[in-house]
Parts: structure tokens; sequence; C-alpha cells
């Protein structure tokens, strides 16, 4: 835009010379401006069209700023629910099915359970298991995405900037 509306201004020209006329032996120095007037071509179809390009690439630039802070918002939203569940997975599902594993294995040699029931705590204690490394893996890939959104680690945006601090 700014090359357009310079553009439209007329260059000005100066010229500088000497003369020698015939019959003197001294020089003339001529000095002379050169200014265009510009009465019919102004450049205001240039002018419109840059102003034109630099409000689609405003508008662009907005519209992908918003989209990258939806994206974020919705990959956060994600690593949190990930994160959450696989705390609770840590913290209740997997210490139950162990204990329950390990309560049919003892059963078992008691002969309490059959084989069949010690196979079926065994497998849901390693569905439990998977369930959980399933869901660690999903927060870390969330964490990844948000990372990769930002630019830069999460490690180094909280040396940046110390919590309570903008």
């Amino acid at each position: 835009l700014a090359l357009a509306r310079s553009a439209a201004m007329p260059d000005a020209t100066l010229s500088v010379g000497s003369k020698r006329t015939a019959g003197q032996a001294e020089r003339e120095l001529i000095v002379g401006i050169a200014l265009p007037l510009p009465f019919f071509d102004r450049e205001q179809g240039r002018i419109a069209a840059a102003l034109s390009r630099e409000q689609a690439a405003t508008t662009a630039l907005q519209l992908a700023e918003q989209n990258a802070r939806v994206s974020l918002l919705q990959t956060h939203a994600r690593w949190q629910a990930f994160n959450t569940q696989a705390q609770l997975l840590q913290a209740d599902a997997l210490p139950a099915a162990q204990s329950a594993y390990r309560a049919a294995s003892l059963g078992f040699e008691y002969g309490k359970f059959s084989f069949l029931e010690l196979l079926d705590a065994q497998r849901s204690w390693l569905a439990a298991q998977n369930q959980a490394l399933q869901t660690q893996a999903n927060a870390y890939r969330a964490l990844a995405e948000i990372e990769s959104l930002l630019g830069q680690p999460l490690s180094e945006l909280a040396q940046a900037a110390p919590l309570g601090e903008k």
C-alpha cells in the first residue's frame, strides 16, 4: 500500500548543466526542475488494489489466529481429559485390578478359585494396565500437539514467565 501511494506522487527531476554560447568565452550554468502533474493517472487503481490486498491479508491473519486459539483450546481440553483419566486409572482401577488378581491367585493356590477365574482376573488386570498406558500415551500426544501449536516446549514457557506473571 505504501509503495502504491508513493507511486502516485510524481518524481521531481533536477537537472544541472553548463552551456557555452558561440562567441562568448564564459560558460553559463543551467538549472532545471521538472515536475510532472498527474492529471490523468493518479494511481488510484493500484492504491485501491493494494488496500484491498492489505485488508484481505489482515482478515486472513485474524482468521488464522482465531483458528490457532480454537485448536489450542480444544487440544488443551483433550489433554486435561486424558490426564484426568490416566490419574484415575492409576489411582483406582489399576490397584483394584491388581488386588483382584492377587486375591484370585491366592484363592487359586488354596483351591478356592478355578484356573479360568484366575485367568479372568489376570486378563482384567492386564486390560487395565493397557488402558492406563493408552490413556497416558494419548495425554502425551495432546501435550506434544500443544507444544507444537505454541512453537516451544512448555518448560521454556514456564521458565520465561513464572506463575503469577504475564
